[in-house]
């Protein structure tokens, strides 16, 4: 799971990982996992969420290293993409072509740390 979550930090335009990068991710992992556990009331995460969980990991990560000032210097905001397209589904971060490369980067983060509740509530069970 961490090579997929490697892989898709590359693919938001981050590839300089240091030593750190491991542990905080580690421990986001651990965060998302039990954030969605909890909203689903259950014990293990289902192989359809894998998605869901890695974009959340892959937000959180970048948020927490955005806030922190720890992006490295060399971090290319104009690589976040201003669209992403998936199926039937695409979000466009460039509204009116008026936002900079860093607010869409920011935007493309705050859409990845919220998971697509409507993808959990179909997992989520009762409990009494």
């Amino acid at each position: 799971m961490l090579d997929e979550i490697y892989t898709a930090l590359e693919s938001y335009g981050y590839n300089e990982f240091d030593g750190s990068d491991e542990m905080i991710l580690n421990l986001i992992i651990d965060n998302v996992e039990q954030h969605i556990k909890g909203f689903c009331n259950i014990s293990q995460i289902p192989k359809d969420l894998k998605h869901t969980f890695i974009h959340s990991v892959c937000g959180e990560f970048l948020y927490q290293k955005y806030n922190s000032g720890s992006l490295p210097d060399s971090f290319d905001f104009e690589v976040a993409c201003s669209s992403i397209s998936e199926g039937d589904v695409k979000l466009d971060f460039n509204i009116n072509g008026t936002s900079t490369a860093e607010q869409r980067f920011l935007k493309m983060v705050n859409e990845l740390r919220s998971p697509d509740y409507n993808c959990l509530i179909r997992y989520r069970k009762l409990v009494w």
